[in-house]
């Protein structure tokens, strides 16, 4: 398969939105090792098929499967602005889908990522570049909820939306973020889950924001406008499994965002995508994108975690 890294764009990330002054941010773990291993043990599929047992998983870029006909996708967005109880608000979601034609891993995670050598650009509402999913799927159910845990704590259900499985209340509040969820499903026409370990990933430090070799001011006296050649830095992870969202944004109507490979450092729009772009945007936003997956037999979770921080 090949390297995640020259896959397409999220097309299912959630995006939370935030206002007011920034407090400080929760804590978050300092280390920068790999996830311990994610696992289903084991699947329950709605018929009578004998699965495997998954232990520690590979990195997403290593798994490989040729025959998969379900996929679940997570996904979890932290908020970097605090609630007036001082907590922290985490989005949370889950997709389940039944492929009308069965596909391998590599044209999956194509349908839903679009990694550093592939762009979305969006002027007037109009996608001028990137890709949607080209999946042939129906929406399944894995039962009436979706439990997650930490180690220590239970959050509230993702409950069946008829399709898209969320919270009631729409957020999670959290004192701190945990470093990983455990997720647990009963089955139903999607297989049965249980104990899947989504790493939630780590914050973004030492972000930079540059162009023409000047380093800008991202305080009150940040750029009134981002041109399309900034230039952005921050310490590079180990974790082969995140990358780094740079988003330059006016509103919902034009946007351009790449993704880098978190251990480069650094990201400029590549040529071609300023080309299409609009010369300057009112916003900049980086993320760290954290990813967890595992296979068993012809079914593929995965679980996105994005972790932004605005700079507006």
């Amino acid at each position: 398969m090949k390297k995640l890294k020259k896959h397409l764009l999220f097309v299912l990330l959630l995006t939370v939105a935030c206002s007011g002054q920034k407090p400080t941010e929760p804590a978050e773990r300092e280390d920068s090792t790999e996830p311990t291993g994610l696992s289903i043990d084991p699947i329950t599929l709605p018929v009578e098929t004998s699965l495997p047992a998954i232990g520690s998983a590979e990195p997403v870029s290593a798994l490989e499967s040729d025959n998969i006909e379900y996929v679940g996708v997570f996904s979890f967005t932290k908020g970097q602005t605090a609630f007036d109880s001082g907590e922290y608000p985490l989005s949370a979601s889950a997709r389940f889908l039944k492929l009308n034609t069965k596909s391998n891993i590599d044209a999956i995670t194509t349908s839903f990522l679009s990694l550093e050598s592939n762009c979305t650009v969006i002027k007037n509402e109009q996608m001028i570049a990137g890709q949607t999913s080209s999946l042939d799927f129906n929406y399944v159910s894995v039962g009436e909820v979706v439990t997650l845990q930490s180690d220590t704590t239970s959050y509230p259900d993702l409950i069946n939306q008829g399709g898209s499985y969320t919270v009631p209340s729409g957020l999670i509040a959290l004192d701190v973020f945990p470093n990983e969820l455990l997720l647990n499903a009963p089955g139903d026409e999607f297989p049965q889950i249980v104990n899947f370990n989504a790493d939630l990933g780590n914050g973004i430090i030492g972000i930079s924001v540059g162009r023409n070799g000047d380093v800008f001011n991202l305080g009150p006296r940040r750029p009134l406008v981002f041109h399309k050649d900034v230039r952005t830095g921050w310490r590079g992870g180990e974790n082969p499994n995140s990358y780094i969202k740079i988003k330059l944004y006016s509103g919902a109507n034009n946007s351009a965002t790449c993704y880098a490979p978190d251990d480069t450092g650094q990201w400029e729009f590549p040529a071609d995508i300023q080309l299409l772009m609009e010369e300057s945007y009112m916003d900049l936003e980086i993320a760290r994108v954290q990813l967890s997956s595992t296979v068993a037999s012809d079914t593929y979770i995965l679980s996105i975690t994005e972790d932004p921080r605005p700079l507006y």
